[in-house]
């Protein structure tokens, strides 16, 4: 900024941006008869406002509308997305316990197989050993072993 006395000794003088002058004193506006400066309420400029800006303040109503419309599908879609992989995560819990019980229910059978397998073996092992009891008994032989598959 440029803070030099003007010539007119009327105030300081800023430079401001793009190389324009601003009186401190301020604009330089024209004072009517009785002294007082005129002021234009805000609002004076709206009627006088061109059509072209008129057009374009449409075209931005229209475009803000439509977007407050898409605001409003994408927070469906988002709530749909939500409900969805809530769902998903449920399914994914219920395969997941299905996957548990399924590995449990092929240890319980597998432990069912050994069981039957190694009660057969004593069965076989029983009978071959009532065969030997109806003999004599063999001391060494106190022990029952199983035979190999």
């Amino acid at each position: 900024m440029d803070n030099r006395m003007s010539a007119d000794k009327s105030g300081p003088t800023f430079t401001v941006r793009g190389g324009g002058k601003i009186n401190a004193a301020g604009p330089s506006a024209p004072v009517p008869a009785d002294g007082k400066p005129q002021e234009t309420p805000r609002n004076a400029a709206a009627p006088r406002q061109s059509a072209c800006v008129q057009a374009q303040l449409k075209v931005l109503r229209q475009n803000l509308e439509r977007l407050m419309g898409e605001r409003t599908m994408l927070k469906d879609i988002k709530i749909s997305l939500n409900k969805l992989l809530s769902e998903m995560e449920d399914e994914i819990l219920a395969v997941k316990k299905m996957r548990n019980l399924s590995t449990e229910a092929t240890l319980f059978m597998t432990t069912k197989c050994a069981e039957d397998a190694v009660r057969k073996r004593a069965e076989d092992a029983t009978k071959a050993g009532n065969s030997i009891k109806t003999e004599e008994p063999q001391p060494h032989c106190s022990k029952t072993t199983f035979p190999p598959n």
